[in-house]
């Protein structure tokens, strides 16, 4: 019965209390999801940063094995389909992480190694002329590209 001597202005200040700390808890609850959901997203970043620098790490490692294991070149035609192989083993897979220049030096190669392979492609550089005077030059370009790439990344 001590509800019903209580008058509207008890009633009224039991449901701004009641509101305030539902508004309290809602706002802490938002808080928590937000804060949740920006962690999330970092932690994805920092997951994708990790591959992605894997990524470059598996491509210099391969450009500087292709430049050391094939020089000077015994077979130029086995040793560049050695080279390829090595590439669709450990580049290809990763190549969607690569940045424009690089995949751009990337297709140089597949190109040549498609036109290889296949009489029907016929490449624009005739292969020796593309092994004694392009190959090495693309290995270089992606290094120091990959290079200047790690510069950036270790300014953060």
């Amino acid at each position: 019965m001590v509800f019903l001597s209580l008058t509207v202005e008890h009633y009224f200040m039991f449901l701004g209390i009641i509101i305030g700390a539902m508004f309290s808890l809602f706002g802490v609850l938002l808080k928590e999801n937000l804060s949740r959901s920006k962690q999330i997203k970092l932690e994805k970043l920092k997951l994708y940063d990790n591959k992605k620098r894997k990524a470059y790490v598996k491509l210099y490692e391969f450009t500087a094995r292709s430049f050391f294991n094939n020089f000077p070149p015994d077979d130029s035609r086995k040793d560049f389909l050695g080279i390829m192989q090595d590439y669709f083993k450990n580049v290809k897979p990763n190549y969607l992480f690569f940045d424009k220049a690089t995949k751009k030096e990337l297709q140089k190669l597949e190109s040549q190694y498609y036109s290889l392979i296949t009489p029907e492609f016929i490449s624009i550089v005739p292969f020796e002329e593309f092994f004694r005077n392009h190959l090495f030059k693309i290995f270089n370009n992606i290094n120091n590209h990959i290079e200047s790439i790690f510069e950036k990344w270790d300014k953060f």
